[in-house]
């Protein structure tokens, strides 16, 4: 859990320990928000937060790559990965 508060703290504004806990323990949990990370040789690469509804309009809360690994196509294929699997036509980023 440590390497995912790692890294998503790279994508909130100021972020503390509370901040981070409360997206991980409640704001993730919520019905309509997910929350997906991808992994490269075993270790956190990149993380990707979205708000999506029934229809096909996803919001993109958090999205962040671990710094050596930018500049590679992480963040585009985590977009991709959750415009598949919630079916997205329409994608909005905070």
């Amino acid at each position: 859990m440590g390497e995912v508060k790692a890294l998503l703290a790279l994508a909130v504004s100021r972020p503390t320990l509370d901040k981070l806990a409360y997206l991980i323990d409640q704001f993730y949990v919520s019905d309509g928000r997910s929350v997906f990370v991808a992994l490269r040789n075993g270790r956190i690469a990149g993380i990707i937060g979205v708000e999506h509804t029934a229809s096909s309009y996803g919001f993109i809360t958090h999205l962040a790559v671990h710094p050596e690994l930018r500049k590679k196509g992480m963040a585009s294929r985590l977009i991709r990965h959750v415009t598949t699997a919630f079916r997205l036509n329409e994608i909005e980023v905070e």
